[in-house]
């Protein structure tokens, strides 16, 4: 019997191992062709570049990577995910400047990633990414609710591209404010739609 734990103990530490070796390739990864794609365009950067760049073998890309539009289309998902998750609390919790703050501080600690993205024209995918996972939130919904929350993803999506393209000259705050009044029009239209989930402060 212990025999059996210490082995199984010995599998979980190689999984894990494993697990985080691969969270590390691909963060090397993604760091790395955002570089590289600040000084040339996507198509014109090589597999064998990335790698060098990015220290690891092609094998390992091939393990993690199927293309290098998987690296930006994952590293988008993930970032995208955890900007949703910062809207989501917002509307639940009613502390929509306060979060939507941190959401422009998150935005512009990473700056020069989203910059690269959207001069790849990835801008698209913000904003589907961020319509799925709002709509998902308030499954099931209608036509008018469905509407209102594609415009208001597509808003916050263009304000988001603007706000970089123009240097970001305002402040988290002063943009969160902006934000606000938009957040403040939807809300008050779907409250009475979903009792319990906007919450007003």
């Amino acid at each position: 019997m212990p025999d059996e734990r210490t082995e199984m103990e010995k599998r979980h530490v190689r999984r894990l191992s494993n697990e985080k070796a691969s969270r590390l390739t691909r963060e090397c990864l993604q760091t790395a062709l955002i570089h590289l794609m600040a000084e040339k365009e996507l198509d014109q950067i090589t597999v064998t570049e990335l790698v060098a760049k990015a220290g690891v073998s092609r094998t390992a890309f091939y393990a993690n990577y199927s293309s290098k539009e998987e690296i930006l289309t994952n590293w988008l998902t993930d970032s995208v995910d955890q900007l949703c998750e910062l809207i989501r609390e917002a509307l639940r919790t009613g502390k929509i400047t306060e979060i939507y703050v941190l959401l422009f501080d998150r935005i512009r600690q990473d700056v020069d990633s989203f910059s690269v993205l959207f001069k790849a024209n990835l801008q698209e995918l913000l904003f589907s990414r961020m319509e799925e996972i709002v709509l998902k939130q308030l499954t099931p919904y209608d036509t008018e609710t469905k509407y209102l929350m594609t415009a208001w993803c597509g808003a916050l999506n263009y304000l988001i591209v603007r706000w970089i393209k123009d240097g970001m000259k305002e402040s988290s705050s002063e943009i969160a404010l902006i934000c606000r009044k938009l957040t403040d029009f939807l809300i008050d239209r779907l409250r009475l739609k979903y009792p319990g989930y906007f919450v007003m402060s």
